[in-house]
């Protein structure tokens, strides 16, 4: 289990979608199931999504995201870290990965999850 923040990890889902604002997520061509972890193409593990880049590079191990392929964002965090699924930066989390899931660019589904304070 990876011990971090609340903060750690948005400022670090944050830091994914911000260097790849545009991106929309496509699931790998053997499936059209969203993952956390895709093959390269040659065999190598790849984090897939904006949540299994974001915990990846917290520390996460790829084994322990494919582990738990087809769970939702907020039960892996909680599963993977000492955050509980409940921790509202894993709800965040959840959102943007649901955002991600239907098809919505990287930059927008932070912003979805982590709206600016009016």
């Amino acid at each position: 289990m990876i011990e971090i923040t609340s903060e750690q990890l948005e400022a670090t889902l944050r830091e994914v979608a911000d260097e790849r604002p545009d991106y929309v997520y496509m699931a790998p061509a053997d499936t059209d199931l969203c993952s956390y972890v895709h093959d390269d193409g040659n065999g190598v593990q790849i984090p897939g999504c904006i949540v299994g880049h974001a915990l990846f590079r917290l520390g996460v191990p790829l084994a322990a995201l494919s582990q738990r392929e087809g769970l939702g964002a907020a039960d892996v965090i909680g599963a993977t870290t000492n955050l509980c699924w409940s921790d509202p930066a894993a709800l965040a989390a959840e959102t943007a990965q649901t955002a991600q899931d239907d098809g919505t660019p990287w930059a927008r589904a932070m912003r979805l999850a982590f709206p600016e304070p009016s």
